[in-house]
């Protein structure tokens, strides 16, 4: 067990799926009243919003990125 924080101003967050060697785990963080964002969790970097990491999106300005399901 592993206490992964939360955002800034954020209420909690949910692990959704953890690596095998558990050195990776995403999942979702609440950081407003229903407002979810999809976060990476790292021991180098701890809790990162994915929204933020520059992945290709496209519209990139108009999309959250609001779940981390996993890949089980």
């Amino acid at each position: 067990m592993r206490d992964l924080g939360a955002f800034p101003g954020g209420f909690r967050a949910s692990a959704s799926d953890v690596s095998a060697d558990g050195s990776v785990i995403v999942g979702v963080a609440e950081v407003g009243w229903l407002d979810f964002r999809a976060f990476r969790w790292t021991p180098s970097g701890g809790m990162q919003n994915l929204g933020q990491l520059g992945l290709p999106m496209p519209h990139k300005s108009s999309w959250t990125i609001s779940l981390a399901p996993g890949t089980k």
